[in-house]
């Protein structure tokens, strides 16, 4: 319902105007055509009109009740001065009117093809003679002023088809110089025709008052169009910097405007071809047509194009066309049916583009408020001087003066509309450039992360590149190493080998001669006692030779010379084992022993010794961090897959630095104590099994955990490796 009102609404308001618009129209073009039809007349009387007494201290003057007028109707023929003389009472003849005395300063004519007499008698009341000027509007094509010289008539000539060197009085204004004799009454005849509208106002100045009121005129003129030049070469200079046709547009309908009005009132014709009447009739109309067409095409451009389409683009082609056609025709022609259709086009376009902007404001047009307030102030303006140029009211000042302000005040309220075009233009830049900065930096932010992403990609990359580089550096080192071990290991195990057999052979064979002794010799006698000894010395040279035999089965474990088979164990009796090879240190160092095993622990498939090794190792350092005594505390647990053997004491715990470097090879912060190959060695070990040996903790003391597979899950992970 709110919309459907809308629509109501709009429509309402747009065939108003076009119902006011189209009355005023057809009063004007009646008016052109008739030459009477909106011209009205003053109230009247027949007869001789009064002698006005001319006051030698008033500058300026009129005749006010004191002229009449009768009409010569067109084709009567031209009769002469005493002819017309000679009808001065009101007795109607043929081609000539009644002689009618005007109650008022002036009267209008409308567009007439008619030739109009004027007859009025000026009194001197002075005892000087009266020098003063007699003008009339610049409208007028001819007028002649018949007075009376002794038995002849003075006959002066002016009109706007006369060039300004020819005319009595250079101005724009129609002049004409009259001496008036002391205490006498001179009785003056003036002859008025033209093809434009014809008003008659007759005043009689001094040189003095005519000159000021040409000053004033003309520097009225001067303002006006130095106000509306300087905006229309402003928004064309705009133009030339934004490239928006709408300031183009704007700049040249105000240029034409201004010609427009400076050819109506004469100025055009004064300044710019002051010898050439003809031209400067032609060029009202010329002016008319261009500010028509480049008015229609600033409004499209100013109200938006799309507020112009389907019925409204077609409307817009056809007054483009009209406008051409209408240019084309002033070029050519100054016929009456020509200035008739120029001042229609004048109405027509001021209500078409008063209906424009209230359908665009209707539509949401930002710019359609104040265009319909400029159009409507040049629409009021140009109704008044309408009104004027055709007689409908006595106003010579609405001819001029009125449409200059209502251009001023449409010029000016145009311009604001454009300024606002450029702050919204400036805010719609501005939302976009706002876009652009947030694009930008959504993409600047998204490449930063994709840098940031590949950096780190770089980063992981070249931390896998370093440890691949320190793993080759290490094996190269290891492989070096270890061809080292097996040569030794080599030349140190076959002597090795004959030191621990010939050790064997004399234990053996000094227990055979003990037990032969035994039952000839005392137990206590020195032989029996050289005998035990020798048996002790036996078997510390055996228990020597297999240390130095595990030793070189370590270092053949570390360098990779292992080939002993995996047989399943329990990693709680290889704890138990571990704990009795240390009893000795961890009662000399006070370190308590917990035990926190679980009742149930799948076995692990491992070679005998190697998990002993590593819990040793992990025990030894643990013992070597608790040098005043601590607690020692070993838990088991164990899943369906996997069994966590955790060692941690509460020692000093293990330094920040150090963290990552504890399994390096020979990395010892213990110098004279160890080589560094004890987790090392020990995390080899834990890996060759599968599994993994991690640091825990380091608060309190360093907790160590061993991670490895029950006996079903390494065999089936062996089956699938293929093993």
């Amino acid at each position: 319902m709110a919309c459907a009102h809308s629509i109501t609404s709009t429509l309402y308001r747009v065939a108003r105007a076009w119902l006011k618009a189209a009355c005023f129209a057809v009063c004007l073009v009646s008016a052109f055509l008739s030459g009477s039809g909106c011209a009205s007349e003053p109230p009247q009387r027949l007869g001789d009109p009064p002698a006005v007494v001319i006051q030698p201290e008033q500058g300026r003057q009129e005749l006010r009740n004191g002229f009449a007028y009768a009409i010569e109707r067109a084709g009567a023929g031209a009769p002469g001065i005493d002819a017309i003389r000679g009808r001065s009472r009101p007795v109607e003849q043929a081609g000539l009117t009644p002689w009618q005395v005007i109650s008022g300063a002036a009267v209008g004519f409308g567009f007439t093809d008619d030739v109009v007499w004027l007859h009025c008698f000026l009194s001197n009341p002075s005892d000087a003679p009266l020098a003063r000027l007699l003008s009339m509007p610049g409208t007028i094509d001819s007028l002649d002023l018949y007075v009376r010289n002794g038995s002849s008539w003075e006959v002066q000539h002016t009109g706007k088809k006369v060039g300004y060197d020819a005319r009595p009085i250079r101005a724009h204004e129609l002049a004409l110089p009259l001496v008036l004799r002391p205490h006498t009454t001179e009785e003056l005849w003036l002859r008025a025709s033209g093809r434009d509208s014809l008003e008659l106002h007759p005043l009689i100045w001094t040189a003095e008052a005519f000159d000021r009121e040409n000053v004033r005129q003309s520097l009225a003129a001067a303002a006006y169009f130095g106000a509306l030049g300087t905006m229309a070469l402003f928004n064309l200079f705009i133009w030339i910097s934004l490239r928006d046709r709408a300031y183009l547009y704007y700049g040249l309908f105000q240029l034409a405007a201004m010609l427009m009005l400076g050819a109506a009132d004469g100025r055009t014709f004064r300044y710019l071809w002051p010898n050439s009447p003809e031209w400067a009739a032609r060029s009202e109309m010329i002016f008319t047509f261009l500010a028509l067409l480049t008015g229609v095409m600033f409004t499209r451009n100013f109200l938006g194009p799309g507020y112009f389409k389907g019925l409204g683009e077609r409307i817009f082609r056809g007054f483009v066309t009209l406008y051409l056609l209408g240019l084309v025709g002033a070029l050519l022609t100054d016929h009456r049916l020509m200035q008739s259709a120029t001042v229609a086009a004048i109405a027509l376009n001021c209500a078409a583009a008063l209906t424009a902007g209230i359908v665009a404001t209707s539509l949401g047009s930002p710019n359609g408020p104040i265009f319909t307030a400029a159009f409507t102030i040049l629409l009021i303006s140009g109704i008044l001087s309408a009104g004027a140029y055709l007689g409908t009211w006595d106003a010579p000042f609405l001819e001029v003066e009125v449409p200059r302000l209502g251009s001023v005040a449409e010029a000016v309220l145009l311009s604001f509309g454009l300024a606002r075009r450029i702050k919204l233009a400036q805010r719609d830049k501005e939302a976009v450039q706002g876009q652009l900065v947030a694009q930008e930096r959504a993409h600047a932010h998204l490449l930063e992360r994709r840098v940031q992403e590949r950096t780190k990609e770089l980063q992981d990359a070249l931390e896998q590149l370093r440890d691949a580089q320190a793993r080759m550096v290490i094996q190269a080192r290891l492989a070096s190493l270890g061809h080292l071990i097996a040569g030794v290991a080599h030349e140190v195990g076959n002597p090795l080998n004959f030191v621990i057999g010939g050790s064997s052979e004399v234990r053996k064979r000094l227990r055979v001669l003990k037990t032969t002794l035994s039952s000839l010799v005392p137990s206590d006698s020195p032989t029996t006692r050289t005998l035990d000894g020798a048996l002790e010395a036996a078997e510390l040279v055996r228990d020597g030779s297999d240390r130095i035999h595990r030793l070189i089965e370590n270092l053949r474990a570390y360098t990779g010379v292992r080939g002993r088979a995996r047989q399943p164990l329990d990693v709680r009796e290889t704890l138990e084992s571990t704990l009795l090879l240390i009893e000795p240190l961890t009662t000399q160092q006070r370190v308590r022993v917990v035990r926190d095993f679980a009742a149930t622990v799948p076995l692990v498939r491992s070679p005998p010794g190697e998990l002993g090794q590593v819990f040793l190792n992990l025990m030894l350092n643990s013992c070597q961090a608790m040098p005043d005594g601590g607690t020692l505390t070993l838990v088991v647990r164990a899943t369906e897959e996997r069994i966590d053997v955790v060692v941690q004491d509460t020692g000093q715990g293990v330094p920040a630095e150090h963290r990552e470097a504890i399994f390096d090879p020979f990395f010892t912060t213990r110098l004279s104590e160890g080589t560094g190959l004890g987790l090392s060695l020990s995390a080899r070990i834990v890996a060759d099994h599968g599994g993994e040996l991690r640091l825990l903790s380091e608060a309190p003391g360093a907790s160590f955990q061993v991670s490895l597979p029950c006996q079903e899950s390494l065999a089936q992970s062996q089956d699938g490796r293929g093993i």
